[in-house]
């Protein structure tokens, strides 16, 4: 199937729309995908953060809560202190 000119240059306005519309959609994903990770990294955190609180509560020691959490004892201090 030949096409004149005319609808040749609509044909390729068409398939230039459909890869710039593919583009947009593939970086708002990619986006979404990013900021949701971001948030869900946060969200673990700071259950961390509370699990330390609450170790501290309890009376554990920071090396024991370092060993369970994989915190450093300098970060655990710090939680510590910010009662």
């Amino acid at each position: 199937m030949y096409l004149d000119k005319s609808e040749r240059e609509h044909y390729e306005g068409q398939q230039k729309f459909r890869l710039d519309e593919s583009s947009r959609l593939k970086e708002a994903l990619e986006k979404a995908d990013i900021n949701a990770k971001v948030e869900l990294e946060k969200a673990v955190q700071n259950t961390e953060v509370e699990f330390i609180k609450k170790s501290i509560l309890k009376g554990l020691d920071n090396e024991t809560i370092a060993e369970i959490t994989g915190f450093t004892i300098k970060q655990i201090q710090k939680i510590r202190t910010q009662k």
